[in-house]
């Protein structure tokens, strides 16, 4: 169960403006990757085969940009989730 929420919440923590921003903040960021590794982990997935599989998520989805927006439909942010 806790493995479905992990998503969910890291897009939650950049909408929420948690994930702050400014300087570092650009798509792919070692700020951004920190931030989403720190959320992660609160659920376990912050090493192993469960980082390496969210990360490849990330990177094909969104290329690590928080702000990312599919202009042909509502997804938006790291997981280009359906709003």
């Amino acid at each position: 169960m806790a493995g479905k929420l992990v998503p969910r919440q890291i897009d939650r923590f950049f909408a929420d403006g948690a994930g702050g921003g400014g300087a570092g903040m650009g798509a792919g960021s070692q700020v951004v990757r920190g931030q989403v590794q720190s959320v992660a982990d609160q659920f376990g997935w912050g090493s192993g085969a469960q980082w390496s599989a969210l990360s490849n998520i990330i990177q094909k989805e969104s290329s690590w940009n928080p702000a990312a927006a599919n202009s042909s439909s509502s997804a938006r942010g790291l997981f280009q989730m359906i709003a």
